[in-house]
């Protein structure tokens, strides 16, 4: 069996999952002359998310109406308050939060 067919059944999913790069597949290319392929060029595919702690104590950036402690009409709205890692891509729940946010703002919050 296919080894996308067990995560979703099309040649699309298919070539994704069983297509990974290995670190000597990019420094071959490197050898070979392709400047920026080598292993130490590629970045990762990831959704980083709660770099922006919510909350009073010191360590917080935004308080619970996303607002930035400390600066004037400023607030943050996207994955960096969400307090943990979500099981998907990002993109809906960051819709989601900044429409929350305009809500709050809207209400004079």
């Amino acid at each position: 069996m296919p080894r996308g067919k067990m995560f979703g059944g099309t040649s699309s999913i298919n070539a994704m999952i069983y297509q990974r790069g290995h670190p000597s597949n990019y420094d071959g290319w490197a050898e070979l002359g392709n400047e920026g392929w080598a292993w130490e060029w590629v970045q990762h595919i990831y959704h980083p998310v709660g770099t922006c702690k919510m909350g009073s104590d010191p360590m917080a950036v935004v308080n619970n109406q996303l607002q930035v402690h400390g600066v004037e009409e400023l607030r943050v709205a996207d994955a960096s308050i969400m307090p943990c890692i979500i099981n998907a891509n990002t993109n809906n729940p960051c819709i989601m939060i900044g429409e929350k946010c305009a809500d709050m703002i809207l209400q004079g919050q």
